[in-house]
């Protein structure tokens, strides 16, 4: 389908695959019939959010004077099962519920019986913007786990005759008790909270010189780790086997002890992506560049991989972690063998003319 330039696929079955374009229109692919089909009203604006089997989540809207709604979508039939009403971030919370976010209000919906169970109010909103004020940033992200929620903002508020007005902060959610545990102000921008294993969560700030890493556990205490020692404000961070952890940012890889302290520096561009492939090695990725770089924890050793000659798309490890896949803006498609130790091994090349977005699924 040459015809199609979509700009981001969501599987949401084993046969039906979401496809968002460039301007943010949504349709659909029966890969099975080969077939593209559009789902419920084309004058109402689609964006797809989430799947989970057996659902899939879409934010609709209209124009100013329809009322925008998050609709819930059996994946199997592909029919409208129930809508709640306001559009914004979701996230499935266990088998059967829902969170939907506002700038307000944290809404738990629960899908079998299509209704609303607990609804609450939170203080992590924009701050009011006086007349001419221009705020820049706004309400962030969130992550739900082990039956809590992490929500933060990381804003600037310009009032004329006033200055700037910063207002960084995390608030730490009881999802049962809907009430809030803790609410952590930061001097610096935050840029993401990270889930990581055993009840806790990391913070990653920016500060123009170089930004910071909080670890914290989901009790509400004072955070348990901070790393320090960035060269640039870090962009991800990722777990390791035995405790360690890994961050990097546009000029290097951090490899972290379970105790903070800092125990290898390497410059590399890397600041787009980074994964665990094979349980042991990271591989990190820049899409300004032909290459990738495998780092070694154990034994430190780097190795950058060269096969492709205009700038890498996408990376991605198949299901069973022997294989990995790169394409780039050339057209090719490489498969790497990652199932052995030491350098990696080119197994399969394709000149394929578009591999800009895929997925390793298996296919029955």
């Amino acid at each position: 389908y040459s015809d199609i330039k979509a700009s981001r696929l969501s599987p949401i079955s084993e046969t039906v695959v979401a496809l968002t374009t460039d301007n943010h229109a949504l349709s659909f692919w029966d890969v099975r019939n080969r077939e593209i089909f559009h789902l419920g009203d084309k004058d109402r604006n689609q964006y797809f959010m989430c799947a989970q089997a057996p659902y899939f989540v879409l934010n609709e809207w209209a124009g100013p004077n329809v009322e925008s709604v998050v609709s819930i979508w059996d994946s199997r039939t592909l029919e409208k099962v129930g809508t709640f009403p306001g559009i914004g971030p979701v996230q499935f919370y266990g088998d059967n519920e829902l969170i939907r976010w506002s700038d307000t209000r944290c809404h738990l919906l629960n899908l079998n019986q299509m209704e609303k169970i607990a609804e609450w109010s939170h203080d992590v909103v924009p701050a009011p913007v006086e007349a001419n004020g221009v705020c820049h940033g706004g309400h962030g992200d969130f992550i739900a786990v082990n039956g809590r929620l992490v929500d933060w903002t990381s804003q600037v508020i310009e009032i004329p005759d006033e200055g700037c007005h910063a207002d960084f902060c995390v608030c730490l959610w009881d999802l049962n008790s809907r009430e809030m545990i803790k609410s952590i102000d930061y001097a610096f921008p935050i840029t993401k909270i990270v889930p990581l294993s055993n009840h806790r969560f990391a913070t990653l700030t920016q500060s123009g010189d170089g930004g910071y890493i909080y670890i914290w556990d989901d009790s509400g205490s004072d955070f348990q780790l901070e790393l320090r020692g960035h060269m640039s404000d870090p962009v991800d961070l990722i777990e390791l086997p035995q405790g360690r952890m890994l961050s990097w940012d546009d000029i290097g890889a951090y490899l972290w002890l379970p105790d903070g302290e800092l125990a290898k520096k390497w410059k590399i561009n890397c600041s787009d992506f980074g994964i665990l492939i094979a349980g042991r090695r990271v591989l990190l990725w820049d899409k300004l560049h032909d290459s990738f770089t495998i780092l070694d924890p154990d034994t430190h050793d780097v190795q950058v991989y060269e096969e492709h000659h205009f700038g890498l798309i996408n990376v991605q490890p198949t299901q069973d972690d022997h294989q990995l896949i790169t394409t780039a803006n050339d057209g090719s498609t490489v498969v790497w063998d990652i199932s052995r130790e030491g350098e990696l091994k080119v197994s399969k090349r394709f000149p394929f003319a578009n591999p800009s977005n895929f997925h390793c699924r298996k296919i029955h």
